[in-house]
């Protein structure tokens, strides 16, 4: 993968490839014996591989984030090894689903990931210290809590604050102020809280929200039950709800019609992009028959909606443009997921149709060449987007050369810097560029010529 301009604060995410037995398969005898495929050559594991269906999930929901890198821990869950160590290779296709991951997709759009920051969130969801101290709140992470999931399904996109920064900061920006677990605030922060109510903001909490503030739509209270497709169900319903007491109030940016498929949003000059991640799941044969974890992917399908006024709509892992639909509000396109599946959209304010390269017809050999690449519409000025590009450099005897490999184009625009060797093969070179919104593909040729000639 081509190295790219990083983005300003480095942040990692991390996957963890391996489940707990106990919480994905438990271990039991006797006449209620439930056998899963991998007890003949390790009944005793206690930690066995993650479905690939749930490294997809993972994997897209880490994409449509931006960070610099991506982590995962448990390396023998992932790859045959001695078997000493606790974490147990039990999943044979997660390896190849990992390889498919970030071969396919990874490489290709990282170089442009890199670029693209979040889009601001007009949504805050508390994380209260105060709380936890006091009143003995927390969590695992937010994938564990209930009520961050009913946002997601809801199709809002929370913005994770904490009361340090609330009280430096404020809340302006902010429309949806979410307080769940907030038992015990600062009397600092309720006042924040209370002034940002009056200026017309929207207090989502729950049941056990300090008394000094009074909600405008309460989240019910919810209590995992171990029954994961009831417990699933009854955060979709929470979610239907929440998203019918919001509609009157707030319009979501971006959404899809369907609440198993979440929707994201990042941005880059005056184009979005749209990260969609198909949760639609049902119980399979690796430890489904446990009751415990929906393992297996279902397809789904829907309507995103962005409020534009208009745009021109391409699927970045299909490279085609997408039909869409536009009015004085809204730009909405159908999408179709496969199981698990993640969807990248490049919404853009002006069509991609040219590809244009920009480079000298000779060059002589231990000297550079400066190669200009611009993805355009009609006119000739450059989209303004981040879109990712493929560059194929090759010599005259058709030999890729260094400078190949996956870019971003920021503002539409690359320039490369081709350092030709002294000892570089004479002749023609090629330069092929295929552009991975669109698709479009350009070509251009440099003839090489030994020095003095």
């Amino acid at each position: 993968m081509t190295a790219a301009s990083p983005v300003k604060q480095r942040v990692m995410k991390m996957t963890q490839l391996f489940w707990y037995r106990s919480t994905s398969a438990p271990q039991n005898t006797g006449a209620n014996h439930i056998a899963s495929p991998f007890d003949d050559h390790d009944p005793d594991a206690a930690y066995i591989s993650i479905a690939p269906m749930h490294l997809r999930g993972a994997f897209w929901s880490m994409l449509s984030r931006p960070v610099s890198g991506l982590m995962y821990h448990g390396w023998s869950s992932l790859v045959p090894t001695d078997g000493t160590h606790p974490y147990k290779y039990t999943q044979p296709d997660l390896q190849t689903e990992f390889r498919r991951l970030h071969h396919d997709i990874l490489e290709p759009l990282g170089p442009t990931l890199l670029q693209i920051p979040d889009r601001p969130s007009d949504v805050a969801y508390l994380d209260s210290f105060t709380a936890q101290m006091f009143a003995r709140r927390g969590s695992y992470g937010y994938s564990h809590d209930e009520a961050y999931l009913t946002l997601l399904h809801a199709q809002l996109q929370p913005q994770v604050i904490f009361e340090e920064t609330l009280l430096k900061q404020g809340l302006n920006g902010f429309k949806v102020l979410v307080l769940v677990d907030c038992d015990v605030l600062t009397a600092s922060v309720a006042a924040r809280i209370i002034e940002f109510q009056q200026r017309g903001g929207i207090v989502i909490g729950d049941p056990n929200l300090a008394p000094a503030i009074k909600p405008d739509i309460v989240l019910p209270r919810f209590t995992r039950t171990k029954k994961t497709a009831e417990d699933k169900g009854a955060i979709l319903a929470n979610a239907a709800n929440l998203r019918m007491a919001l509609d009157a109030r707030y319009q979501r940016f971006a959404n899809c019609s369907n609440p198993e498929i979440v929707s994201r949003v990042r941005a880059s000059g005056e184009s979005d992009y749209i990260f969609v991640v198909n949760d639609h799941r049902e119980f399979g044969a690796y430890v489904g028959q446990h009751g415990l974890v929906m393992e297996n992917g279902l397809p789904s399908d829907g309507t995103i909606a962005v409020r534009r006024h208009a745009g021109h709509v391409y699927d970045l892992l299909t490279h085609r443009k997408v039909a869409s639909v536009a009015n004085e509000e809204v730009v909405t396109w159908p999408v179709e997921l496969g199981p698990c599946e993640g969807g990248l959209f490049l919404v853009t304010p002006r069509p991609i149709e040219r590809l244009i390269i920009a480079a000298p017809e000779t060059t002589q050999s231990g000297s550079a060449v400066d190669v200009d690449i611009s993805i355009a519409d009609s006119t000739g000025t450059p989209v303004s987007a981040v879109i990712p590009l493929r560059v194929e450099i090759t010599d005259s005897a058709g030999r890729l050369a260094e400078w190949s490999g996956f870019y971003g184009a920021a503002n539409g625009t690359l320039k490369l810097k081709l350092d030709i060797a002294s000892n570089d093969a004479p002749g023609a070179w090629q330069i092929r560029v295929q552009e991975l919104a669109s698709g479009l593909i350009a070509r251009q040729s440099v003839r090489v010529r030994t020095g003095g000639m």
